[in-house]
This record gives C-alpha cells, sequence and structure tokens, in this order.
C-alpha cells in the first residue's frame, strides 16, 4: 500500500478451536521445528501459575513454548 518492499509473513498464523477447554496454536510444532533445522528448548507452563488463569478459575491446561536456542526466536507456540 505504501509502494515500499514490505513482504507478510504468514509463517506464525494463529488458529483457535472453539473448544472446552480452548486450543490455540501459533507457528511451528516441536516437531515441525526440528524437521526445519532448528535447535530447540521447549518450556511447558501449567495454567495454575498463571494469574489470569487463577482470577478466572479455569486453570485447566498448559501453555507450551517452543523456542530455538541459537536466536532465541519463538517458532511456535500451543495453549
Amino acid at each position: 500500500m505504501t509502494g515500499g518492499e514490505a513482504t507478510l509473513d504468514l509463517s506464525a498464523m494463529p488458529a483457535v478451536i472453539f473448544t472446552d477447554p480452548q486450543v490455540a496454536t501459533v507457528g511451528l510444532t516441536e516437531a515441525e521445528a526440528l524437521k526445519q533445522g532448528f535447535s530447540i528448548d521447549t518450556r511447558v507452563l501449567a495454567l495454575k501459575n498463571v494469574p489470569r488463569a487463577l482470577v478466572n478459575f479455569d486453570t485447566g491446561g498448559f501453555i507450551k513454548m517452543v523456542a530455538d536456542r541459537d536466536s532465541g526466536r519463538l517458532p511456535g507456540g500451543r495453549r
């Protein structure tokens, strides 16, 4: 729109499944990141440790982050 060299990167397109509990994803899964050659590190955080989840009395589930060890970039995440 501005005439520049901007590009659209859809590699981190979020997806949501409206179920109970909710399921959400963004970017690469752990397996996809490994397949693409990332040196990854993963972390899982139970929602019982998330203040917003505690306030909402909705602590079932977890958040999983997939990080590239070399760059610190987050190629993916899951809830």
